[in-house]
């Protein structure tokens, strides 16, 4: 089931850190991201909060499944742009 979302960055510090928040059916959604360079790359740290009466409604409509592989994704896509540089 596509869903589109309409994101707001908090906060966006480059190369170091990105924050967004987004509301669906009832739940608010943050999501960070935190990259420390390294000797061999760079390491991510990726936090999920969600919060809300619809949580239950996103199990039910198995979101959580298709947020799991939607984090997947963007992470690769991420392994890729830093790939590149």
């Amino acid at each position: 089931m596509p869903v589109n979302l309409r994101p707001a960055v908090e906060v966006a510090r480059p190369p170091k850190t990105l924050i967004w928040s987004v509301r669906l059916l009832g739940t608010a959604g943050r999501h960070a991201f935190y990259l420390e360079p390294r000797p061999n790359g760079t390491l991510v740290r990726e936090r999920l909060n969600l919060d809300g009466g619809g949580l239950t409604l996103l199990r039910l409509l198995r979101f959580d499944r298709a947020l799991a592989v939607s984090i997947h994704d963007n992470l690769r896509g991420l392994r890729r742009l830093a790939e590149r540089s």
